[in-house]
């Protein structure tokens, strides 16, 4: 992946998440219970053909601009079939009748009000074809609250492979 400036790496109403035990800090993972920490590190474990590719904790590297690049043109091309593969089929908490309904959902809703802040991207490793985006995200009710970091695993094909939010949800 060519090496980019970052356009955007302050936009108004995001900040600087490093100042919080959130997901930047390095203890972020010592905050989670035993069991949601093996699931985190099982995330950044991701199969390509015969073996495994391990990511690096995003949150680590979550401002080092130097990785990271705003360039969409960089990134996978994420249909909504791959959306739907992820939510419907792999996941569950959307039906199919709520996907057809997308632009009631909260999350399109946060898009559209500008809560998802400059989405950025990295490739892995090129051999393996495997991307990390992230962004940060307002919370829906309180303004006033600290943005959530969240990011995905993807490969080049557009299939999510696993995503995280450092909110309690996770």
């Amino acid at each position: 992946m060519a090496k980019t400036k970052n356009t955007a790496d302050k936009e108004e109403g995001f900040g600087t998440p490093a100042t919080r035990i959130g997901g930047t800090d390095s203890r972020y993972l010592g905050t989670l219970d035993p069991e949601d920490r093996k699931r985190f590190q099982e995330k950044l474990r991701v199969s390509v053909g015969s073996g495994f590719v391990d990511i690096r904790n995003p949150y680590e590297i979550w401002n080092a601009s130097h990785l990271w690049s705003d360039k969409p043109t960089l990134w996978p091309d994420i249909s909504f079939g791959d959306l739907w593969i992820y939510l419907v089929d792999k996941r569950g908490p959307f039906s199919a009748q709520k996907l057809k309904c997308y632009k009631s959902l909260e999350g399109y809703q946060y898009f559209i009000s500008r809560k998802v802040g400059v989405v950025y991207g990295y490739e892995v490793r090129k051999d393996a074809g495997v991307f990390v985006l992230k962004a940060e995200v307002r919370p829906g009710q309180a303004e006033s609250q600290t943005s959530h970091l969240c990011w995905l695993i993807a490969k080049d094909s557009g299939e999510i492979i696993t995503t995280h939010c450092d909110c309690k949800a996770g």
